[in-house]
Formats: C-alpha cells, sequence, structure tokens
C-alpha cells in the first residue's frame, strides 16, 4: 500500500505540521470526510485554551479568535435596541 502512496511519512508530516493539523484533526475530520464524504460537525463552543499561554508552538492563526456571529430570531435591530446592542469594547480593568 505504501507504494500507492504520493508522499513518504518524513514529507507527509511536514505538511501537516505545516497546515497545522494535528492528529485530533487527521483523526476527526480527515478520516470522517473521506470516509462518509461529508463535512464534519462541531458544536460552536470553543473551550480550546489560548495559543498565548500554551508552552507548545503553535501555527499563527491560532493566536487570532473571531467570535460567531449568534443568529437571533425575530433579527435585533441595532439602532431601536441600543440596550442590548453594544459596539463598544472594554480593555483591561472595568
Amino acid at each position: 500500500a505504501s507504494a500507492d502512496r504520493m508522499y513518504d511519512d518524513t514529507t507527509t508530516t511536514f505538511a501537516q505540521g505545516t497546515f497545522g493539523w494535528s492528529l485530533e484533526d487527521i483523526g476527526m475530520q480527515i478520516q470522517d470526510m473521506a470516509g462518509s464524504g461529508k463535512e464534519t460537525t462541531y458544536s460552536m463552543g470553543d473551550d480550546a485554551p489560548q495559543a498565548v499561554f500554551s508552552e507548545r508552538p503553535h501555527v499563527l492563526y491560532n493566536y487570532f479568535k473571531q467570535r460567531f456571529a449568534q443568529v437571533t430570531n425575530p433579527p435585533i435591530d441595532p439602532l431601536r435596541e441600543g440596550v442590548v446592542m453594544s459596539l463598544g469594547m472594554t480593555l483591561g480593568k472595568k
């Protein structure tokens, strides 16, 4: 079966590290997608520790987080719902 492979183990491992794939990504996402032909579904929560506090190296994009947009029904109108909608940000001590 190794004769059918496109790359050797060293090249494959280097590419996986370069693109930020962990063993969890390969085991849970890649194998699942290759086996079922469907994208893996996850919850929207993010309980992973921040990359900046890790002792292990991370790929650059792990240092940046984006909050997901939560859909409300009915949609909240930011012009009329100033009490619940704010673009303000607190940085440091409150």
